[in-house]
């Protein structure tokens, strides 16, 4: 059997529920709409047996998985910090009223396909050298197919940097792939083949 990576998204932090614009610097702890969710996805994810668990430094990343790894106690957790959101420089920390007005600019330049990237801000390009260097390792580190399980507990912007990779999407048109909190992608790799494959993507608890 080949081996899967499972990706989840962080569940909401209480920034999210005052409305502020995260990133990669902010350090906002889970609401109680983010707890409930990731007891949720824990017992979603209960059965699995992970090899291990590997997380972002982020403190909403960091609770996600604590919540999640209460089924699995003697899984070993690694947090790693390449695996931290997209940088937004001076944008993290607005509100959001705040933030259309001042790079309402950049969500046009999204939507217009630009990997836009005002000062201080990483661009999809950029987040994808600094991530994809670990799964790359990490794949490297498969030698043969047997059936193992791992665990990431991460962000929207690094699984759509992930999956963008394997399906070539241009980096201008990674965000357009949906990820939502808590849910759940899974693809797995043949050592043998040297193949992935996409099972799911952004499955939701239900």
């Amino acid at each position: 059997m080949p081996t899967r990576f499972i990706f989840v998204r962080h569940a909401k932090s209480i920034a999210h529920d005052k409305d502020i614009v995260q990133g990669q610097g902010l350090l906002f702890p889970l609401g109680e709409e983010g707890r409930d969710c990731a007891v949720r996805l824990a017992e979603a994810l209960k059965d699995y047996k992970f090899k291990k668990i590997f997380s972002s430094t982020s403190v909403r990343a960091i609770q996600t998985t604590q919540i999640v790894a209460e089924f699995h106690p003697n899984t070993p957790i690694e947090q790693i910090a390449e695996l931290n959101e997209r940088s937004k420089g001076a944008a993290e920390g607005l509100s959001r009223e705040e933030f259309n007005k001042q790079y309402g600019y950049v969500l046009n330049e999204w939507s217009a396909g630009i990997d836009s990237k005002p000062e201080g801000w990483e661009s999809m390009e950029d987040l994808h050298k600094r991530v994809m260097p670990v799964f790359e390792k990490h794949t490297k580190n498969i030698m043969s197919d047997n059936d193992e399980n791992f665990l990431y507990v991460t962000h929207g912007n690094v699984i759509r940097t992930f999956l963008g990779n394997i399906l070539q999407i241009p980096f201008p048109l990674r965000g357009r792939i949906a990820q939502d909190y808590c849910a759940i992608t899974i693809a797995s790799y043949s050592s043998e083949k040297m193949r992935w494959t996409i099972e799911c993507i952004n499955k939701g608890l239900f």
